[in-house]
């Protein structure tokens, strides 16, 4: 099974088309992602380009770049487990939480109603941060509780409007997401 996966890695890091065609913008098609911790099948953004950036993917709106974009999207994950500093998805979210608000002592989190992401039939818990900072003012970021990691998509943006132009790419880009190469999920659909 090890080597299937592999040989799907090895095909899709080679592929001059993974989730975006030669102009940058988003293929119509679904895809696979290639990221620094192994592929997602998941469908680029449409009209945001992939550019070097934090986490394990980076986007920004088509013509922009990573200093000058008004929003980003990107992926991130942090490990989980019985062993580990957070034994699951809810003990990191406190975590995050806790941590933007002693960042942002005037900030103001909101929890938000799940997402059902329909093609992984998971259930993920969603978080609206406002910290009043210019640089990433707005921030709302979906938690996937997966076997062994939390995976976070991110978005953030520097005013409201734009986050607000924004929340309807971000929603089908997250919504998009069918699973890890190696990865289960730990919370299915009721």
């Amino acid at each position: 099974m090890r080597w299937m996966i592999a040989l799907l890695f090895a095909v899709f890091v080679t592929s001059p088309c993974l989730c975006q065609n030669p102009g940058g913008e988003a293929a119509d098609r679904p895809g696979m992602l290639a990221t620094k911790q192994g592929p997602l099948a998941i469908d680029a953004p449409k009209g945001w380009s992939r550019v070097p950036g934090m986490g394990m993917a980076f986007f920004v709106p088509n013509g922009a770049d990573f200093d000058t974009a008004p929003a980003w999207i990107y992926i991130s994950s942090v490990p989980i487990g019985p062993k580990l500093d957070y034994r699951d998805v809810n003990s990191y979210i406190e975590h995050d939480v806790s941590v933007f608000k002693d960042k942002y002592p005037a900030a103001m989190v909101q929890r938000e109603s799940p997402v059902m992401l329909p093609q992984a039939k998971l259930r993920a818990q969603i978080y609206t941060f406002q910290s009043g900072d210019k640089n990433n003012a707005y921030e709302q970021v979906v938690y996937v509780g997966e076997k062994g990691r939390v995976l976070m998509f991110n978005l953030s943006a520097k005013t409201a409007g734009v986050f607000q132009q924004s929340l309807p790419v971000f929603r089908g880009f997250v919504t998009s997401y069918r699973g890890g190469a190696d990865t289960a999920p730990v919370t299915r659909k009721p």
